[in-house]
């Protein structure tokens, strides 16, 4: 294993841990966070037991750094299941920009030779629509608030967003 990957792995657990906003909880962990030793001391411990649930549940987890459409085809075999969160061609796309439709298309067409199961997320598109009506998958459509953070007074932009699965 490369020894950046060892770095991901031992970091990821506190990583997660950070993401999550105080009290809020995760995996089953509420958080409460205290300036006086007590509070200090009871954040350790629910930390230091985050991290060790969660090395036990990640210890045959394996993280690549390669194309994720090669990943996809090695791994492929009828017990394969794949979410695919690809970077939304169709939008603002940020620090991910450089993702095109022939990105997009050529991860359809990945997916749809896949012997195993995928789940997709992505916004509505015509060219999901084609590879959907022809390839006879199932879609579900989710309205989503839009918003940066939840701390703003603005209302919130809604959009459409598409989960695609081959089964």
């Amino acid at each position: 294993m490369f020894p950046c990957f060892v770095q991901v792995i031992r970091y990821l657990p506190m990583l997660l841990l950070l993401v999550k906003t105080p009290n809020n909880g995760l995996a089953g962990i509420s958080l409460h966070y205290g300036e006086d030793q007590q509070g200090r001391k009871k954040l350790a411990n629910k930390r230091d037991s985050f991290t060790e649930d969660y090395a036990i549940r990640l210890q045959n987890v394996s993280l690549e750094c390669t194309d994720a459409l090669r990943i996809i085809s090695s791994r492929d075999s009828k017990n394969t299941f794949v979410y695919a969160d690809p970077p939304y061609y169709n939008s603002d796309m940020g620090h991910y920009d450089g993702y095109t439709i022939s990105d997009f298309e050529a991860l359809l067409k990945l997916l749809s030779n896949m012997e195993g199961k995928f789940m997709l997320s992505s916004y509505p598109s015509p060219i999901l629509a084609d590879y959907t009506t022809k390839k006879g998958w199932n879609t579900h459509q989710y309205e989503m608030s839009i918003a940066v953070t939840g701390l703003s007074s603005k209302p919130k932009r809604k959009k459409v967003e598409v989960i695609t699965t081959n089964y």
